[in-house]
């Protein structure tokens, strides 16, 4: 059923003959960590469907989920109910249901790639909530998210950067805290990263990280600033917009830092990293702001 479920055509019509029911039927009453990761399998497809989810939520689906979440020796249950309950989060009855997502924070800590990729996936895609992002201000979550920023996964790392963006934004002790921990050199590092989707969260996140004068001294230490330079020419809209952010509040730490982002500059197109004004985006009109 699991492998069925996967196909958009099926998920519907599993539900409303009754395979749902069936499901929770057999989550009950069996302990068998390989059938427990069948179902949250099935579960986890057949939550991705709109019209599934108010079905799920009131036939008792959550408190299933929950329970699996509890198995921390069978990582690929845990994963997949994971997934369930981030897809389940998106329906409009479940909008203000924050318990069930908060649950998750603690999972950062794992070093299964495979948990890794779904707890980031939906802890990012939630945490602008104010719950949660206040329980991600935790110096212990910042420390995990840090550390996943040092994963390959592209996926993870994409994810971690977007919670990092969203959770660190007007506060600087949080700011403070994943600085010290040592932020900036993963990030760095993943400026370079071939993926644009995983580059554009990376620089949203040094974009909102560069407030803070610790920050930005760090940054400079560890090469970023050509970099930047680079992505805000060359970048795609919204990421040429936060580099240019970054850079601006760099530029106004002091007149070192004008005279770094002025000798990056430089540097950049010495180097010829513009090679044609036709590369370069549009930039007419763009506010940009500092992060505070």
């Amino acid at each position: 059923m699991a492998n069925i479920a996967i196909h958009p055509e099926n998920k519907v019509p599993l539900v409303e003959r009754g395979g749902l029911e069936q499901l929770l039927v057999l989550a009950h009453g069996n302990h068998s960590p390989p059938v427990l990761h069948q179902i949250a399998r099935c579960l986890f497809s057949l939550a991705a469907h709109k019209v599934n989810r108010p079905i799920m939520v009131t036939a008792g689906v959550l408190p299933v989920l929950k329970s699996m979440l509890q198995l921390a020796d069978h990582a690929d249950v845990q994963a997949n109910a994971v997934g369930a309950l981030g897809n389940l989060a998106m329906s409009e009855e479940q909008a203000h249901e924050t318990s069930t997502l908060l649950l998750l924070i603690p999972m950062l800590s794992t070093t299964d790639m495979a948990l890794a990729r779904q707890v980031a996936r939906v802890t990012h895609s939630f945490s602008t909530r104010p719950c949660i992002k206040q329980r991600l201000n935790h110096p212990e979550a910042l420390r995990n998210l840090v550390r996943l920023l040092r994963c390959e996964d592209p996926a993870v790392l994409r994810d971690a950067s977007g919670i990092l963006a969203n959770v660190v934004i007007g506060d600087a002790e949080s700011k403070a805290i994943v600085t010290r921990e040592g932020v900036l050199d993963p990030l760095v590092i993943a400026l370079n990263h071939n993926q644009e989707d995983v580059r554009a969260q990376v620089v949203r996140a040094l974009f909102a990280l560069m407030s803070a004068d610790d920050a930005k001294m760090r940054l400079v230490e560890l090469g970023g600033l050509t970099r930047l330079v680079n992505i805000a020419y060359a970048g795609h809209r919204d990421m040429s917009k936060h580099a240019l952010g970054a850079l601006a509040n760099i530029a106004t730490c002091d007149p070192g830092g004008i005279v770094a982002v002025s000798h990056a500059h430089t540097h950049t197109r010495a180097r010829g990293a513009v090679t044609s004004a036709n590369t370069a985006p549009t930039r007419t009109g763009w506010s940009v702001q500092r992060r505070v």
